[in-house]
């Protein structure tokens, strides 16, 4: 048996797992089928990841075999004098949560379990018997779901704490590990063809050998594609986002190439990814989808909610990321106090820095600041009376940071708005006090009579 572990097809196995550090600890994930047991063989045999294998097996309960699938899977461990851990979960209940489908709901908890399993045995990576014909099987799946180009991938070699090491290895490479006389468990579900990737399967049955290795390369040359517009994309972000404090994040400055002509959505999900500090995040297909038509819409304004608390922004040809904003009615902050000087208001924190001076013997109350909203008018001094948003607009103060501007005023109205100057009542005189209100986009803010 020895010397079957070195050929070729195989090695390329080992390989892939040197990536892992040398004392890493490997979490295998064993089904009870064909292709997991003959993993679990191949790793048993290794004499130098032996002593650091534990074997994780996810019970779904799907079928009246479930239960025989995790014995088998034990004994099996057993066998080689190996610890398996397993764990149960509800997918049924899952299903009728979440309204996925069958395969989906099954995907979800076994990774989520596995993560769990992973943790709990202190082990570095979770490692599947996924082939490359399980590769080529999700590439043709996908294409009989007439999948755009970019969802053409396959599955990556190593995500997070998933590692495959056998996606370079066929089928039959790796099942040829297995013993003639080796008890497998036939899942029903592997031969039911209400299910995408079975029929994907027979599909590539009926077609020539080497059909799936091309399937598998076109899956992975894609990715490729991708990989090199998402390095591009970080680089653009750094070099033109760097010390950006706008609380949204603008896209549409951003220069493109040929590697990024028609896909927006990589721009996006970077950017996305740094503002949750994820490296390895990544949208789902059908919000990707999303992103694409909706930067080429026609709506002069338009909100597209993503996902962990962010939504895309359109406002003609600007484009943002930004955390979806409660917006309040009111935010007041007291502009003065008994020394003279107070920290920036909140709302100021986004303002260029700048200053702006009032008679305060015209002004009814102490200044606040707050927020200005929809349909409030302004008419500076010696101009005319215009909406807010119509002078923002015209200011060139971007989409993103516009509904967080802040005004001035006081018990009568608003008297003074960054950017636009004051309004007619409380316009300085040529003798007399004069109240300096300064700020500091870095937040400090004086304000005192001068």
């Amino acid at each position: 048996m020895a010397s079957f572990f070195s050929i070729m097809p195989l090695q390329e196995a080992l390989t892939a797992i040197a990536s892992a550090k040398p004392d890493a600890r490997l979490l295998l994930a064993v089904s009870g089928g064909r292709d997991s047991l003959a993993m679990l063989h191949w790793f048993a045999a290794q004499s130098v990841w032996r002593d650091r294998v534990v074997v994780a097996h996810v019970n779904h309960g799907l079928n009246a075999g479930a239960d025989h699938a995790e014995q088998l899977v034990r004994r099996c461990s057993a066998s080689f004098a190996l610890t398996c851990v397993a764990e149960s979960v509800d997918t049924l209940g899952e299903i009728a949560r979440s309204h996925l489908s069958v395969e989906a709901a099954a995907r979800v908890l076994r990774y989520a379990a596995l993560e769990r399993l992973r943790v709990q045995t202190n082990c570095n990576h979770i490692i599947t018997a996924h082939t490359q014909d399980d590769d080529a099987e999700t590439v043709l799946m996908k294409l009989q779901q007439h999948a755009t180009w970019f969802e053409l991938v396959g599955m990556p070699m190593r995500r997070a704490h998933i590692l495959r090491p056998f996606l370079k290895c066929t089928r039959a490479d790796l099942r040829a590990v297995l013993p003639g006389n080796a008890v497998c468990h036939q899942d029903p579900m592997n031969s039911d063809l209400r299910f995408p990737r079975v029929r994907a399967r027979h599909a590539l049955a009926l077609l020539p050998p080497h059909v799936s290795s091309f399937l598998a390369r076109h899956g992975l040359e894609t990715a490729s594609s991708l990989n090199l517009a998402g390095r591009l994309a970080n680089t653009y972000l750094n070099k033109c986002l760097r010390g950006n404090a706008d609380p949204g994040t603008a896209l549409e400055n951003l220069p493109k190439n040929l590697y990024l002509e028609g896909l927006d959505f990589v721009l996006v999900e970077k950017a996305l990814a740094r503002r949750l500090d994820r490296t390895d995040f990544r949208l789902p297909a059908h919000r990707r989808r999303q992103i694409l038509d909706f930067v080429n819409g026609r709506a002069p304004l338009a909100t597209l909610p993503l996902c962990e608390g962010f939504e895309l922004h359109r406002a003609g040809p600007h484009l943002w990321l930004a955390p979806v904003a409660v917006r309040p009615n009111s935010v007041s902050v007291e502009l003065t106090n008994p020394e003279g000087a107070v920290a920036t208001p909140a709302p100021f924190a986004h303002c260029a820095s700048g200053e702006l001076r009032l008679n305060p013997a015209a002004l009814v109350g102490d200044p606040h600041s707050r927020l200005w909203s929809a349909g409030e008018r302004f008419r500076p001094h010696r101009r005319r009376s215009r909406k807010i948003a119509d002078w923002l607009h015209d200011g060139a103060v971007h989409p993103s940071v516009r509904n967080q501007w802040p005004v001035i005023h006081d018990e009568l109205g608003i008297v003074a708005i960054p950017g636009l100057g004051v309004c007619e009542r409380v316009a300085p005189l040529p003798t007399g006090h004069t109240l300096q209100i300064r700020w500091e986009s870095t937040p400090t803010c004086d304000a005192h009579v001068a």
